[in-house]
């Protein structure tokens, strides 16, 4: 692949949107781009950051694994803001729970 970071995100999204999708979620690691984000880039400043824009005090760092995020939403519960957006999450446990 040619493409890193925001760009290449941006670029999935307009992909996706021609072919008809509505909503489109990034994760940490969107399409396994390696280092330009490191794995637990979610510091003090309570969202997801790289080293660039958010000091990189370990004290800080959020640790959530995609099967704990999972269970937490299968459970109806919000993972931290620092993982994701209220309105995401909400969004995502409203269809695992119509799944059931």
């Amino acid at each position: 692949m040619r493409y890193a970071g925001p760009r290449e995100v941006v670029f999935h999204g307009l992909v996706r949107k021609n072919f008809g999708c509505t909503h489109f979620i990034v994760d940490r690691d969107h399409a396994g781009i390696g280092n330009y984000y490191g794995t637990y880039d979610s510091k003090k400043c309570d969202a997801m950051a790289s080293t660039k824009i958010c000091t990189p005090d370990e004290e800080h760092h959020v640790t959530f694994s995609d099967t704990k995020v999972r269970t937490l939403l299968r459970n109806g519960e919000l993972p931290p803001r620092a993982f994701t957006r209220k309105e995401v999450a909400e969004l995502l446990i409203k269809g695992l729970q119509s799944q059931s």
